[in-house]
């Protein structure tokens, strides 16, 4: 660049020396070389400014030992890790369990009233896999509630059915008889709810965990008179509102476009977290968007705190 800078002012000394044109073509001829030229010195200075914008960006990424951040420090390395925890976690919570009761009783019926005798019964319990399913509700508004929950808590257990007669037992004012019901619920089974909140936690402790290097840093660097004890109690107070905000706008993102989405289940879940993740960590103006998010929730947190401090 600073060859073609060295030509470009050589070409402007040689255009501010030229004569005077007398004739009107060669008037013209001249301004047509001075804009040309003039457009080659503008193009010239905006590669400049954009090469000094690159050197800063590559300046603020530099580790600590003075060499540049590596793919492994980047935004992209954290959507990785976070990716493969989020497959794990929907693949936990695509196990599901049904059970299946059946109650028998004898049934002395006297005067019209029944009394029960609970007799053995019977419970199937069957376990498969499930990715994908119907909406969780049925409005937009309701989806979106649900979603937000169950991005929070995970998806539910499952309910009993109400109990179903399968045979009624006896009728009328006096009798004897066999009665025999059943009721039955489907959901995600215990195990793949504690696994898939488990690995949302480790997802979640792995983001404060990078919350709280950066902020270590922050604070040795802004302010250098802090103890280790007050730098460590501003620096959890940093890590865990950047690492919530970063949460709550990925779970709030998550729901929006899954609730517009006619289909549920954790494929559906998945895919449509995994494309949030891949938005929110494209870079703009030298930040992720995560990054954004995670200073828009610090500046609403520290206005929050000052106006009631």
């Amino acid at each position: 660049m600073r060859s073609r800078r060295d030509n470009l002012i050589a070409q402007a000394k040689a255009a501010n020396a030229a004569s005077v044109p007398t004739g009107e073509a060669e008037a013209e001829e001249q301004a047509k070389q001075h804009r040309e030229l003039q457009r080659q010195i503008d193009a010239h200075a905006k590669a400049y400014e954009e090469a000094v914008t690159q050197c800063e960006q590559d300046i603020s990424r530099m580790r600590d030992d003075g060499l540049p951040a590596g793919w492994r420090e980047s935004e992209w390395a954290s959507y990785a890790g976070d990716s493969a925890i989020s497959t794990l976690a929907a693949g936990a919570e695509s196990r599901y369990k049904q059970v299946t009761q059946v109650r028998r009783r004898l049934i002395f019926r006297m005067f019209g009233k029944n009394l029960p005798v609970p007799l053995p019964g019977e419970t199937r319990v069957r376990t498969s896999w499930r990715f994908g399913g119907k909406p969780p509700s049925r409005t937009y508004g309701q989806r979106f509630v649900t979603l937000l929950r169950q991005a929070v808590l995970g998806p539910p257990l499952g309910r009993y059915s109400p109990w179903r007669p399968l045979k009624p037992g006896p009728a009328g004012r006096f009798g004897v008889g066999l009665s025999v019901e059943t009721r039955s619920k489907i959901g995600v089974s215990g195990w793949g709810k504690v696994g898939g909140r488990a690995f949302g936690l480790a997802g979640a402790g792995l983001t404060f965990a990078s919350e709280w290097s950066r902020a270590q840093e922050r604070f040795k660097e802004q302010e250098p008179g802090l103890s280790e004890a007050e730098r460590n109690g501003k620096v959890a107070e940093t890590a865990t509102v950047r690492t919530a905000s970063q949460i709550g706008t990925a779970m709030f993102a998550g729901a929006t476009i899954g609730s517009a989405i006619p289909v549920g289940g954790t494929v559906v879940g998945l895919a449509v977290g995994l494309g949030v993740g891949a938005a929110m960590s494209v870079e703009v103006g030298g930040k992720s968007l995560v990054d954004r998010a995670a200073d828009v929730g610090e500046w609403v947190y520290r206005g929050i705190k000052g106006f009631f401090s």
